[in-house]
């Protein structure tokens, strides 16, 4: 069921009943205009005459019936009205063309002016003779006077659809924006046409057609920056895949700086680069002072109309920009310098871990109390010797570990055969890694976790936007999270090589781009990375740009950069990138590394000898005591 939608009629002038019967308004006199998908339109009558009561009341009943409509009128018409709709479309019923419209977009509808493609209709309602039309068509000296309204219009407040119109001087004909005039200023002049459609249709794709090829031309204040390597100050390898113009990006190659090239190509801006270095920076946004730096601080106060450095599509809890579509998606994660080498003197004790000590354990408690059983059983049968609870675990202490018994019953053999076999496994498992450990090199653990990462009290270097970037991730329940990024170390620009040069050093970055750096400038002599991910990564996001809030061609770049994501074209780039910076398209796998043939030192059997050294310390003693002891008792029995 179609909804009945209301139409609004707010008058801020009450009109007083006439007493005298207006005649019936001539049908040429009644203007059609046509609308968009808008929802709203605003009707604004600045004539103040009211013998154009029916020429209004035509209009109004001309505009489609889904249409809401608010009338404004009388002397509280320069008083500021809060439009919140941005779908709206405008008409103003003016009784002359002059300047004083200028001040009703200022004041009253200054809001509005973001609205650059909404429909926006003039209609003059003056019949003194001052404005005449012959066939449709103005003499000279008023077609300039329109012209220069309207281009002076346009060089205000940028309305790409402007349509003017003289119901009653000039009947059944618009005037609309033509083409363009190229000054030397800035932004090009443009050019008027009259048009006399016969429908509604051509008519309405006369208004569409005076509105395209407005980017070619128009002037574009953008900025671009040095970032590795989604925006690369070296061009000559990229020439082997694409036809590259780096003019159209101040010689910035890489994945930011070909989608510039490519939108500059297509929509043919005037690219003006700013001249400010606060400018060629991230930038963040201080919530203490509400204030932002860098290029979002540049785009946020309308310095810069697009800022070409891709960044994480997260709420900066401001809406004074606009994100365009996005381009990739990406991780932002931990990177830690890769674990040392254990030294090789650690060869005998490094294969006994907590699992190994557990499992022996294990065997042994479960081997004794079976073997103690059977005895008590053996006994019963028998009526031989019992062996003690405390016997039994000595023996298959001794057995377990040295590998023999030093007691003989043959009614443990077997059970003791099971102990010794493990015996011989977990002797052939230790050998394996003796030799496992003369050959190839063994690392530290690496940090898998972002918790393992607080526990450890590294200490966060990184830049203040990046820091921005995990602030809202924050857990106030989890004191170790909190303290890790509250005393962050901050610095403009970090380099994630800090992390090989401090103790306790972690930073972080983008998971596809510091692959790439690592691959490239942190690898050892043999291709192998000297800084590994974490593999719990902070957050996940799509990365796109930023336009200014009011920018008119917003729109027009998120559709383009759609079709550009939707092909593919993104990820072809970052591809071709890495390929003109000669990165392998796989990063080294973890895995064993050989050792290679070393001579063995004395420092390296520190362990073995110090347990031999305490076995003849151990000897020593013992056969001291006993030859002290065995005197003694030759003294005594001579006695």
């Amino acid at each position: 069921m179609r909804s009945i939608v209301l139409t609004l009629f707010i008058s801020i002038k009450l009109v007083q009943p006439y007493k005298i019967p207006l005649p019936n308004l001539p049908m040429k006199y009644c203007l059609r205009v046509t609308v968009t998908d808008q929802f709203h339109t605003i009707f604004v009558d600045n004539s103040n005459e009211t013998d154009q009561i029916l020429l209004k009341e035509c209009i109004i009943k001309n505009i489609h019936l889904n249409q809401t409509i608010l009338l404004l009128s009388g002397p509280n018409l320069n008083q500021p009205k809060q439009i919140i709709s941005n779908q709206i479309n405008l008409i103003i019923m003016t009784k002359f063309l002059n300047y004083g419209l200028f001040d009703i977009f200022n004041k009253s509808l200054h809001n509005v002016r973001r609205f650059h493609w909404n429909i926006f209709y003039i209609v003059v309602t003056v019949n003194d003779g001052t404005y005449t039309c012959k066939g449709g068509k103005f003499d000279e000296a008023n077609t300039n006077v329109i012209q220069n309204f309207l281009n002076d219009f346009w060089l205000t407040f940028r309305m790409m659809r402007v349509i003017l119109v003289f119901p009653v001087s000039c009947p059944q004909t618009y005037v609309l924006y033509g083409g363009k005039l190229h000054t030397s200023m800035p932004l090009y002049n443009r050019t008027i046409k009259l048009i006399r459609p016969k429908t509604f249709n051509e008519l309405s794709s006369a208004i569409i057609k005076s509105s395209e090829g407005l980017t070619e031309g128009y002037p574009l204040k953008v900025t671009i920056f040095p970032r590795f390597p989604t925006s690369l100050p070296n061009c000559n390898n990229i020439r082997n895949y694409i036809n590259f113009n780096g003019t159209l990006t101040n010689g910035i190659c890489g994945l930011d700086g070909l989608i510039m090239h490519d939108t500059l190509k297509h929509l043919k801006f005037n690219v003006i680069f700013i001249n400010d270095e606060q400018c060629y920076q991230f930038g963040y946004v201080n919530y203490t002072h509400l204030e932002a730096s860098g290029s979002l601080g540049c785009v946020l106060n309308g310095t810069v109309d697009i800022s070409f450095n891709s960044r994480f599509m997260i709420n900066y809890g401001i809406e004074s920009f606009n994100y365009l579509y996005y381009v990739m998606h990406d991780s932002l994660c931990a990177l830690l310098p890769v674990p040392k080498i254990y030294p090789l003197w650690h060869y005998p004790h490094a294969p006994i871990n907590y699992f190994l000590l557990f499992d022996v354990i294990l065997v042994i408690f479960l081997l004794v109390p079976l073997a103690w059983i059977s005895d008590r059983i053996i006994n019963k049968l028998t009526g031989q010797e019992r062996v003690t609870l405390k016997a039994c675990l000595y023996d298959f202490m001794i057995c377990m570990l040295c590998g023999f018994s030093p007691r003989r019953y043959s009614r443990f053999y077997l059970i003791r055969g099971t102990c010794l076999a493990c015996s011989i496994i977990y002797l052939a498992y230790y050998q394996g890694y003796i030799n496992y450990s003369f050959t190839t090199f063994k690392r530290y653990e690496r940090i898998k976790t972002l918790q393992q990462l607080y526990d450890l009290n590294y200490v966060l270097y990184t830049s203040p936007p990046v820091r921005e970037l995990i602030m809202p991730l924050k857990n106030p329940n989890n004191p170790q999270e909190v303290n890790f990024i509250e005393r962050a170390n901050l610095q403009p620009r970090t380099d994630i090589g800090i992390v090989l040069d401090l103790p306790k050093a972690v930073t972080l970055g983008r998971y596809s781009d510091v692959r790439s750096e690592i691959q490239l400038r942190y690898c050892d002599r043999h291709g192998k990375p000297r800084i590994y991910v974490v593999n719990e990564c902070f957050r996940h996001h799509y990365l796109s740009y930023i336009s200014k809030f009011g920018f008119p061609f917003t729109k027009t770049l998120r559709i383009f950069m759609e079709r550009l994501s939707q092909a593919g074209i993104p990820d072809k780039y970052y591809i071709w990138t890495r390929r003109t910076l000669h990165v392998p398209d796989s990063l080294h796998k973890e895995g064993p590394e050989p050792r290679p043939n070393l001579k063995i030192n004395l420092y390296d059997q520190i362990i073995p000898f110090g347990i031999l050294l305490f076995g003849y310390l151990v000897s020593t003693i013992t056969f001291i005591i006993e030859f002290f002891l065995g005197r003694s008792r030759l003294v005594v029995k001579s006695a």
